[in-house]
């Protein structure tokens, strides 16, 4: 729940959200580990919190990472199309990047064709393509295009782009 308030504050563009989502999850974890500790003491009011309360919140939390995940496929498809363009990303990492299972597939490629040195390759290259997108989205959020410490971070990520391209 923590790392979940985290994650909100981090994509919040508002001053109050990033302060108080952190607040917020580590609330929510302290309440829940309570409830789970205090319903096994209470013995058969353990299966009702269990049932009412645990379930449906690990439920909650697989819908929140599947929708957190076809967001960040968003955000990679928006903000890498330009890599595709000038040739940085091909059309089939593009794709696969946009997607868990394409990463997965991507991932196993690599482990196949280069071992596990090939697999931490394709993994950073994953990561730092991640990074860029992203980067470019707080960037375009934030109206800082042009700020100079903002061309020189995406310069640094493209240039290791390109460094790991040359070695895959």
């Amino acid at each position: 729940m923590t790392g979940i308030g985290l994650g909100i504050a981090c994509q919040s563009d508002r001053r109050s959200v990033r302060f108080l989502a952190p607040l917020a999850g580590l609330g929510l974890a302290m309440f829940l580990h309570f409830l789970w500790n205090g319903s096994a003491s209470l013995g058969p009011l353990f299966i009702v919190a269990y049932l009412f309360v645990m379930m449906p919140v690990f439920f909650g939390v697989l819908a929140l990472v599947y929708y957190s995940l076809r967001q960040e496929g968003q955000v990679l498809r928006e903000h890498l199309w330009a890599e595709v363009q000038n040739g940085l990303l091909t059309r089939e990492e593009y794709d696969s990047l946009s997607s868990g299972g394409g990463r997965l597939r991507a991932s196993w490629g690599a482990m196949r064709t280069g071992g596990v040195g090939g697999w931490r390759l394709r993994g950073q290259f994953h990561q730092t393509a991640s990074e860029l997108a992203f980067h470019r989205r707080r960037v375009h959020r934030r109206g800082l295009s042009g700020h100079p410490e903002s061309a020189h971070f995406e310069e640094a990520y493209l240039q290791r782009l390109r460094e790991m391209r040359a070695r895959l």
